[in-house]
């Protein structure tokens, strides 16, 4: 392995070795997930909205705990840095609108 690679054994077994270039846009992705989705918490929080909807982004790239936490609602403390799940998760969060909160916003 090259002093710059990391080498990383799958679930599965298998050795993958991953480049210096791969590893840091892995890390930038992660990070920007987790930024982005902790500033939806804030945003979401500032604006009265105390529940949250897990999404996964499902595909046959999916990991099983992500599926299973698919529309899982969460309190918006609940949620605080559960996205990323794992590296390169693909996840994010909804807002819970409660219909009174819509009506009494708006003014119905």
């Amino acid at each position: 392995v090259k002093p710059d690679a990391l080498k990383v054994r799958l679930p599965s077994g298998a050795e993958i070795t991953i480049g210096s270039k791969a590893r840091s846009l892995i890390i930038a992705r992660n990070e920007t997930i987790r930024a982005s989705n902790q500033g939806a918490l804030w945003h979401f929080e500032e604006n009265d909205i105390e529940e949250v909807a897990w999404v996964a982004a499902v595909s046959d790239r999916t990991c099983e705990y992500c599926e299973a936490q698919d529309g899982e609602i969460l309190s918006i403390d609940e949620a605080d840095e559960r996205i990323p799940a794992h590296v390169m998760c693909r996840c994010s969060w909804s807002p819970v609108v409660k219909e009174s909160s819509v009506s009494g916003k708006h003014g119905a």
